[in-house]
């Protein structure tokens, strides 16, 4: 069959080495078809091209990754062929032995020749199993793994580190029942005190207690101006009291001895009723807060507050009187929460972070044989891929010149085709 001859010589040149003859088909398929029968789980390179060079040789064209690929190729078929050697050695050997003969005793070299070996080979596979897996992992992911730097692949991969927490987590303000709450909690433990001294002293069935209709959310202030009001009464009668004990103490024990018997009698009653006016009313403002639902909304919330400014200082006078650092402890408990929780979402932070660099660090371990002890970093791998993006290109442009120049004789050709009509016709005017 003789062989046709391409209109444009480099797509001839390129297609050569994939044009066999029917022959060397012929011969390809009963090679590739005797190795399938014989179930080999390697793929010998010479059935791929059987007129190309051997493996020891490499093509001076190939450069970069292209050629470490390659040699890690070729490394792991010779590896593969002499683990098979060496399982078939192991196989051939006799599974049992007479157990009346005498054990021998095996020898260093021995072990070394047969064992060190086998040991090496294994560690070799494991290499080169880790090699396809990385292989597979750089083809799912494209040419985009080699164009950037290491670092911006790593950063891609693992993610920025997280930035600690300046100030505190802006969740903790979105509730505005928050305040609303702690006043709550507050109240229900002056109540259950207030309860329990009342069953102490036994005048918790003395009078009925009308429990007024409460409001949700407008009566706090209130409330809190009549336990103010109640507590300042009961400070101003029981200064009364202690004013009454030093006159009397002052005055003349005959005239105090005298008096005493008619004023006892009716300063007793007096402070008696006043008393129990005050349990009363106190019962009446414990009941009134226990019931008050205190899940209003934060729009009347924050009128409440705004409306009550003006008089605060004057209605929280005795609480801060009495306890005056109720708000800064209050403040500090806030503070102290978000301390708290920051410190909590900084360890999480820094947890994932150590188990996140504990991990690339492994995953770079294992990797580093891939790379040269030169090229751990990688500068050198983007110079081998412009290495090989510029011999691509380069013979990109060398065909596409070619292309263009087979281009221009045909339209050249062409034009002349055109031209023939008015050739022709000029020729027959000049011949007549």
């Amino acid at each position: 069959m003789a062989s046709r001859e391409f209109p444009i010589r480099s797509v001839g040149a390129s297609l050569s080495p994939f044009i066999k003859t029917r022959d060397e088909v012929s011969r390809i398929r009963k090679e590739l078809h005797s190795h399938l029968q014989d179930g080999s789980a390697l793929v010998s390179l010479s059935l791929a091209n059987p007129s190309g060079p051997p493996k020891s040789q490499t093509s001076t064209s190939i450069t970069g990754v292209r050629k470490a690929y390659l040699n890690a190729l070729r490394a792991h078929s010779t590896s593969q062929a002499r683990y098979d050697a060496l399982k078939a050695d192991l196989a051939g050997l006799p599974e049992s032995k007479p157990t009346t003969s005498a054990i021998s005793v095996i020898s260093q070299p021995s072990v070394n020749d047969s064992y060190v070996p086998m040991l090496r080979q294994r560690e070799k596979r494991r290499q080169l199993q880790l090699i396809e897996r990385t292989y597979a992992a750089v083809t799912t992911t494209g040419g985009e793994s080699i164009e950037g730097h290491l670092d911006d692949i790593i950063r891609q991969q693992a993610g920025d580190l997280p930035t600690p927490l300046s100030i505190p987590p802006a969740n903790l303000n979105t509730h505005p029942n928050v305040e609303a709450q702690i006043l709550k909690l507050k109240k229900t433990v002056l109540s259950v005190r207030r309860t329990v001294d009342a069953l102490a002293a036994g005048l918790s069935g003395d009078r009925a207690i009308i429990v007024p209709s409460a409001r949700p959310g407008s009566e706090i202030l209130g409330l809190q101006s009549a336990l103010n009001e109640l507590t300042g009464w009961m400070e101003q009668r029981l200064a009364l009291i202690g004013d009454a004990e030093v006159k009397t103490q002052a005055t003349n024990p005959t005239e105090a001895s005298n008096e005493h018997a008619a004023s006892e009698v009716v300063s007793l009653d007096d402070i008696a009723a006043s008393y129990n006016d005050y349990l009363v009313a106190r019962q009446r403002v414990i009941h009134t807060v226990s019931s008050t639902s205190l899940t209003f909304k934060s729009a009347s919330y924050s009128v409440a507050l705004e409306s009550g400014m003006s008089t605060r200082h004057q209605l929280r006078s005795p609480a801060k009187t009495i306890l005056p650092y109720l708000d800064c402890l209050t403040s500090a408990k806030h503070e102290e929460l978000c301390l708290f929780q920051e410190s909590s979402f900084l360890r999480r932070q820094v947890a994932s972070s150590e188990s996140e660099t504990r991990r690339l660090l492994a995953r770079l371990a294992d990797e580093s044989h891939l790379v040269h002890p030169s090229t751990k970093k990688g500068r050198g791998w983007t110079m081998a891929a412009a290495e090989a993006s510029d011999a691509t290109k380069a013979v990109a442009v060398q065909r596409l010149q070619a292309g263009e120049a087979s281009a221009g004789a045909a339209a050249q050709g062409l034009q002349g085709v055109r031209d023939m009509p008015e050739y022709l016709s000029q020729v027959t005017t000049r011949s007549m």
